[in-house]
C-alpha cells in the first residue's frame, strides 16, 4: 500500500522515512496485537467419513499410521493427510462472538500516523486475511462500526450475501457458496452423484479465453495427452492457471496426474506457486455474510511476474515429452472481473440452467450486478 501497489517504490519510500526493521529491507518496524478476553469457541471443520454401514473410515498415511478418514471441506485441504485426534496436527475453526482490540506498537510515531491516516486501517483490513487459505475468505477480520476508524468497504467492486439462519452449518453455508463461486469463475464445476444427478459448468475464464480468441489450456492438454493432436503454434497459452497455479493436478477420468513445472534453470527464481490474484472477504451481519470481492491490491506487479513465462506440463504414466505452454504476454486481472462478473451470461456456461447449483449461482451473479448498478 506504501508504493501503491509496487513493493520495490513501498520498499524505497520505507527506507528513506527509516521505518524499516533492522536488517529487513523489506518488512515495517511495527508490531501488531490481538487482545482477546474471551474463550473462542473451537469447532472441527472436517467430517469423519463413515461407511454405508456407519462405521467409522481409516486410512494408512506415508509414516504407516492409520488414522480417521476425512472428509475435505470446502476450499481447505490441510487436514486431510492429519490426525483429528491430535490437536498438534489438526487445525480447528475458532470463532469470537464479541468485538476484540487491535494494537499497533511501534517506535516511529510518524509512521502510526501515515497507518492510520494516509492508508487507513480499513483499506489495510479490506485487502488483509490473516491464516491459511488468506484469498478464499478464511482468517477475515474488519474494523467494529463503533470504532472510530471504521469506514465502509468502498474499495473492493462486488458483492454478495450468504444466508446463515441456518446456525448448526452457517460456516459451511458460506464457505460451501464461496467455494461453488470462485470454481465458477476458475476451474469450472463438474459433479456426477449418484442416481445420474450431474451438473457440468464451464468456467468464466473459459469463457474469457473463448471471446478472446484463445483455446482452452485443459483442451490443449488433453488433445495432446490423449488425443494425439499436437496443439498449433499460436495460442498455445496456460490460462486457468492465471488465477492462481494448479502444479499438481490428479485427472481422475484419465486415472492420471498433471504436472506444471516452470522452465527456469535457476532455482531460486523458479515460479513454484503463484497465488490467487482475488481476494475474496466474508463480513458477518447478523444473520448474513457480505461477500466482498476483488483482485488483490498487488496484483499488477504478481502479474508482471508472472505473466509471458514458459511452463512444462507432464501426464504421469504416458509416453509423451512434456507438452510446452507459456502463461499469457499480458493479464488485466480486472478485464477479466469487470467480464465475469457484469458482462458475461452464465447461462452461456452450462446446458443445465434447471439445476439448484446453477440457479444458486445465478443469483449470486445477478446480485453482484444489482448492487453494482445501485452503486
Amino acid at each position: 500500500m506504501l508504493g501503491e501497489g509496487t513493493y520495490e517504490k513501498g520498499k524505497e519510500i520505507a527506507q528513506k522515512n527509516n521505518w524499516t526493521k533492522p536488517g529487513q529491507e523489506g518488512a515495517l518496524n511495527y508490531k501488531m496485537q490481538f487482545v482477546v478476553d474471551e474463550i473462542p469457541v473451537i469447532s472441527y471443520n472436517n467430517e469423519v467419513q463413515k461407511d454405508r454401514q456407519g462405521n467409522v473410515m481409516t486410512v494408512v498415511r506415508k509414516d504407516g499410521r492409520n488414522i480417521k478418514k476425512l472428509k475435505p471441506y470446502p476450499l481447505y485441504f490441510a487436514n486431510l493427510n492429519a490426525d483429528i485426534d491430535n490437536s498438534s496436527e489438526y487445525k480447528c475453526f475458532s470463532m469470537l462472538s464479541k468485538p476484540f482490540t487491535m494494537r499497533i506498537q511501534s517506535l516511529h510515531s510518524d509512521l502510526l500516523e501515515y497507518i492510520k491516516k494516509t492508508v487507513g486501517l480499513g483499506v489495510f483490513f479490506q485487502y488483509t486475511n490473516f491464516g491459511t487459505r488468506q484469498s478464499k475468505g478464511f482468517g477475515s477480520f474488519y474494523i467494529d462500526e463503533k470504532d472510530d476508524l471504521y469506514k465502509d468497504i468502498e474499495d473492493l467492486k462486488y458483492r454478495f450475501s450468504v444466508d446463515i439462519r441456518n446456525e448448526n452449518k452457517k460456516w459451511l453455508d458460506l464457505f460451501n457458496t464461496i467455494d461453488l463461486f470462485y470454481k465458477s469463475l476458475r476451474s469450472g464445476i463438474n459433479i456426477c452423484w449418484g442416481w445420474g444427478d450431474k451438473f457440468r459448468m464451464n468456467s468464466a475464464i473459459y469463457q474469457y479465453a473463448k471471446e478472446n480468441n484463445y483455446d482452452w489450456d485443459k483442451t490443449l492438454i488433453k488433445d495432446y495427452f490423449f488425443r494425439g493432436i499436437e496443439p498449433k503454434q499460436e495460442n498455445k497459452f496456460l490460462f486457468k492457471d492465471l488465477l492462481g497455479l494448479s502444479s499438481d493436478e490428479s485427472w481422475m477420468s484419465y486415472r492420471t496426474s498433471i504436472t506444471k513445472e516452470h522452465s527456469e534453470k535457476n532455482d531460486d527464481k523458479k515460479i513454484k506457486r503463484f497465488q490467487s490474484p482475488i481476494i475474496i472477504k466474508p463480513i458477518l451481519r447478523g444473520e448474513y455474510f457480505d461477500v466482498f470481492v476483488d483482485s488483490m491490491k498487488n496484483a499488477k506487479e504478481l502479474f508482471s511476474q508472472y505473466c509471458n513465462e514458459e511452463f512444462n506440463i507432464e501426464a504421469k504414466n504416458t509416453k509423451k515429452k512434456p507438452l510446452s505452454l507459456t502463461t499469457l504476454p499480458e493479464f488485466d486481472i480486472d478485464d477479466f472481473l469487470k467480464f465475469a462478473l457484469l458482462e458475461n451470461d452464465i447461462g452461456n456456461l452450462t446446458d443445465n440452467r434447471n439445476h439448484e447449483i446453477f440457479l444458486k449461482l445465478r443469483d449470486i451473479y445477478n446480485e453482484i450486478k444489482r448492487e453494482h448498478e445501485e452503486e
